[in-house]
């Protein structure tokens, strides 16, 4: 009977020691779907980071994109002097007159957008290297201001005629647009 009861005892240990055994098997295996699973979120995250970055740069980009097919249908319409223009533009150029050109300028009006586009050139004569240069464009229809708008290069080159670009959401069509040059800095 001794010998029985040992049997069972030591049956009991050996069923405890690998009941032990396989809790610690599937802690271990728990551990590792926990840390796995974590990690996953992680990169999850990541990629979910990176795809808002990606998505934030396809609309800049397509709103970019929209700004130069609007810019390169104005830009032909400067490039092309015997075509009807839409409107008349004046430019005052102030102070800066003399320093500055302005010539083939054109407006128009698309998708309500007003646009008005043509050459900008540094003449010389400023008494320092030219920083930023600024104009401003006021968009008339019938005489009323209905929209306005700026450009602005960091600098220009002496002698290197520039284009230009000015839009602006506007409610009407534009038929007249007035473009003042509102600065020009010498670089720091």
């Amino acid at each position: 009977m001794v010998a029985f009861l040992v049997g069972a005892a030591v049956a009991a240990v050996a069923v405890a020691v690998v009941t032990e055994r396989a809790r610690r098997s599937q802690d271990d295996r728990a551990s590792r779907l926990v840390a796995e699973r974590d990690e996953l979120a992680a990169r999850n995250a990541i990629l979910a980071s990176r795809v808002d970055g990606l998505d934030r740069r396809v609309e800049g980009l397509e709103r970019a994109l929209a700004r130069s097919r609007r810019r390169a249908r104005l830009a032909a319409r400067v490039a092309a002097p015997d075509e009807a223009r839409p409107g008349d533009v004046t430019v005052d150029l102030g102070g800066w007159d003399g320093l500055f050109r302005v010539d083939g300028t054109a407006v128009g009006f698309r998708d309500g957008v007003a646009e008005v586009g043509g050459v900008i050139e540094f003449l010389g004569g400023a008494p320092c290297p030219l920083g930023r240069v600024e104009l401003t464009a006021s968009f008339l229809a019938g005489g009323n201001s209905i929209a306005s708008g700026v450009w602005q290069a960091p600098t220009l080159a002496e002698g290197e005629p520039a284009p230009f670009f000015i839009e602006a959401p506007a409610s009407a069509v534009a038929d007249e647009a007035e473009i003042t040059m509102t600065d020009a800095r010498c670089a720091s």
